[in-house]
């Protein structure tokens, strides 16, 4: 090998540290024995790196694909959105001030970018992949140069300059963050993560090391660098197993380079991977151990429920045995509430019913198969089930992946209820797969009941066969019935306190692009910012999935601070008892409206799929919804507030209806299920 320098501390002495890495390739990882900065030897050529990061080959090695999927822009904006929560733990007075500028380096689709975006930054990134980066472009209405930060030249100085996992692949160093320097304003911030030693991660120590990885960092070597070139270190964490760092632009006659006082100690180094090695070995025994405790467990279950029932063979007399199909370990606070009231409802009906709940996105196999036809029926419910991207399957083209062979082997009833057309507006339409499928289950079905008039119009697009189209029902979401299920009380409080819920799952589809977006939630902003200004009233925001909680930055950006009531994962006896909190609740979400309609507590919808209108048609409340694209829902959404708040609403009569017509159905059911009336 030729001989090399140390890129930190320009000593030439070096061992070897490992040599392998991920996917059992042979990578030389040497550890400088002056300062303990591990790197890649030999290096890659330069144009051997350029056809790795510029054509693509790095975005299908380390992102599975150099396009941007779906899949992939939830991912990186998960990421993105935990980088900015980071960063606003650094520096909240400064984060939400407009005219700075932002730079991300290697910025991937711009994820982080809409963030700082919203939070009034402007912003630019740097991503030499052209092909990975187009679709970022696009959403996010960002500019993207596709160039590495060592090319690129500016007039411009960024106060923030962002760069996450990328350090680790870079030739040199001192010249990446140099260049980053250059372009800094005066006390300008660096925002910097990537792997480090001190937080190994993976199944064994060879996934941790990677050949695209051709620097690894300790903290202290990392600290080391950044030191070096001219920066004073603010912050040092480890976020999911990666060092977090901020750090910040000195001036050179400051700056005193004193950066060998951070050198690490290679035999630390070499203690921390067999450290490393032997905890990972002791998981494996440990997890062998679990399993077999698991096991003996369910045996000793099994064996208590074989001695009670021959103790008491009665114990299940005349009750039916029903499967439902459903997300029942969802966090999703519409999903706890819908599943739980639809058993309500079946109890209250029906009664004697024991449920075994099987998730909805579960393969009807064999084995499947057989707990099907040994059951009494299955329930299939409710919920928004017709959606093509929560579970992609080739089987049925929606959420319940039952092919038309398994379904012709189901030999006790189907009963399909509450459920709803969920495809968003402009989305692609349904696989053929689809077309075939949901005839066939409907022609099959005991009972079909879908939760809105507009889902069973919907339909009509997909079966067109009137005898088969016949035999839908109108099925109201059990949620609608909360009060009586739960024979709850009208509950009004003293200090009016307004519940907002904001959807950002699927925001593109919602508000379009990020530009788009920020006009949309700007008003809605203003909007509140008027309302929280009434005599006696308080706004909240609340979050029924992980997620809605991004809607605090544009709060925050329009210098608005509420409380946050996060209902995620909550029981439904939580549940409840934080929505009689509320006075009105303005939702985008559909259980952010059923619930509480449910409860005869006041909505107004703010409408960005077309459930949310078909819910307020079925109810005679259509004056409850605004269009999340009305250009004057700042004061629409006032105007109907003030009034909802002065007038108030009470939906008995609609609960009243919707009772009727579930009782109606629930004759249907009975019948379908062979269950005598009740006396």
């Amino acid at each position: 090998m030729k001989k090399s320098k140390c890129n930190l501390c320009n000593e030439e002495e070096f061992k070897i540290l490992t040599s392998k890495a991920r996917f059992n390739k042979e990578v030389h990882n040497y550890i400088c024995s002056t300062c303990g900065y591990i790197q890649v030897l030999p290096r890659n050529s330069q144009k051997q790196h350029i056809e790795l990061y510029e054509e693509g080959g790095f975005s299908v090695i380390g992102r599975n694909s150099n396009t941007l999927t779906d899949a992939k822009i939830k991912q990186t904006e998960f990421l993105g959105y935990l980088h900015f929560l980071q960063l606003e733990k650094y520096i909240a007075r400064e984060l939400y001030q407009s005219k700075k500028r932002c730079l991300d380096v290697g910025c991937g689709s711009g994820a982080f970018l809409r963030y700082m975006k919203a939070a009034g930054w402007e912003v630019e990134g740097l991503e030499p992949d052209k092909q990975f980066s187009k679709k970022g472009k696009e959403i996010y209405d960002l500019n993207i140069e596709n160039q590495f930060i060592e090319d690129f030249k500016s007039r411009k100085k960024f106060d923030l300059i962002s760069s996450f996992h990328v350090i680790e692949h870079v030739e040199d160093p001192n010249l990446f963050l140099t260049s980053i320097y250059d372009l800094l304003s005066d006390d300008g911030y660096l925002y910097i993560e990537c792997p480090s030693i001190d937080y190994m991660y993976g199944k064994d120590i060879n996934f941790f090391f990677w050949d695209v990885h051709i620097n690894t960092f300790s903290n202290q070597t990392l600290i080391s660098f950044l030191i070096k070139n001219g920066f004073e270190i603010i912050n040092t964490e480890e976020l999911n197993s990666f060092v977090n760092i901020l750090a910040k632009k000195k001036s050179k006659s400051k700056n005193k380079n004193n950066f060998n006082e951070y050198f690490d100690q290679p035999k630390r180094i070499f203690k921390l991977i067999k450290k490393r090695k032997k905890k990972l070995q002791n998981k494996k025994n440990e997890k062998k151990i679990s399993w077999f405790k698991q096991s003996v467990k369910w045996k000793l279950r099994q064996l208590k429920k074989a001695l009670i029932y021959s103790k008491n063979p009665d114990i299940n007399k005349n009750k039916l045995n029903l499967l439902h199909f459903g997300f029942h370990h969802s966090k999703n606070t519409g999903d706890i509430a819908l599943f739980e009231c639809v058993r309500k409802q079946f109890n209250k009906e029906i009664g004697n019913i024991n449920y075994e709940l099987i998730n909805l996105h579960h393969v009807i196999d064999e084995t499947l198969l057989k707990k099907i036809n040994e059951s009494d029926g299955i329930i299939i419910g409710g919920g928004g089930l017709f959606l093509k991207d929560t579970n992609p399957n080739n089987i049925s083209g929606w959420q319940w992946p039952c092919s038309i062979a398994m379904m012709d082997r189901i030999k006790v009833p189907i009963i399909i209820y509450a459920i709803g057309y969920n495809r968003f507006r402009d989305q692609d339409d349904f696989e053929p797969v689809f077309y075939e499928n949901v005839k066939h289950l409907f022609k099959k079905a005991s009972f079909i009941g879908m939760r809105n008039r507009g889902s069973i119009d919907s339909m009509k697009n997909y079966i067109k066969e009137k005898s088969i189209l016949d035999k839908i029902d109108y099925q109201p979401c059990s949620t609608t019935l909360i009060n009586d299920l739960y024979q709850l009380e009208n509950n009004r409080r003293n200090k009016q306190i307004i519940a907002i819920n904001i959807s950002f799952d699927r925001h593109l589809l919602r508000f379009g692009t990020a530009d788009e977006a920020n006009v949309k939630l700007n008003r809605v902003c203003k909007a509140i910012k008027e309302i929280n200004k009434i005599p006696n009233v308080e706004c909240v925001m609340i979050s029924h999935v992980s997620g809605d909680e991004q809607f605090d930055i544009w709060l925050k950006a329009n210098k608005i601070n509420i409380r946050h009531i996060s209902l995620v994962g909550m029981s439904m006896e939580n549940i409840i008892k934080n929505y009689r909190l509320f006075s009105l609740v303005i939702g985008m979400r559909g259980h952010a409206q059923m619930i509480p309609f449910g409860m005869n507590i006041p909505i107004i919808s703010l409408i960005s799929h077309n459930k949310m209108k078909y819910f307020l048609d079925d109810n005679n409340i259509k004056d409850r919804g605004i269009d999340i694209s009305d250009i004057e829902l700042e004061k629409k959404l006032f105007i109907a507030t003030n009034k909802e708040l002065q007038q108030g609403s009470d939906f008995t009569r609609n609960h009243d209806e919707i009772r009727k017509i579930t009782i109606r159905n629930f004759d249907k059911i009975k019948h379908s299920l062979n269950v005598k009336k009740n006396k």
